[in-house]
């Protein structure tokens, strides 16, 4: 089995080994077996951001007719 060590792959430095370690994890076999959901962020993608900022915000006039307009165009594009 192989040891975690720095440099094993770009991202594990000598403070993530350590950090392993101390959690109980000192082989590869003990990190690719961990339930390592628990450490990691919730997954956003492009898409629900962008989904979120169109639920969020709504589509004010500015009193410049060709500056509505692009918006308009907007609007009219994602459907």
């Amino acid at each position: 089995m192989g040891v975690l060590q720095a440099r094993l792959c770009p991202g594990l430095t000598q403070d993530m080994v350590q950090l392993l370690r101390s959690c109980g994890m000192k082989t590869v076999m003990d990190l690719v077996s961990a339930d390592l959901e628990e450490f990691s962020a919730f997954p956003f993608s492009g898409t629900d951001l962008y989904e979120e900022l169109k639920t969020s915000t709504a589509i004010l006039s500015t009193g410049i007719g060709s500056l509505d307009n692009c918006s308009m165009l907007v609007s009219i594009l994602e459907k």
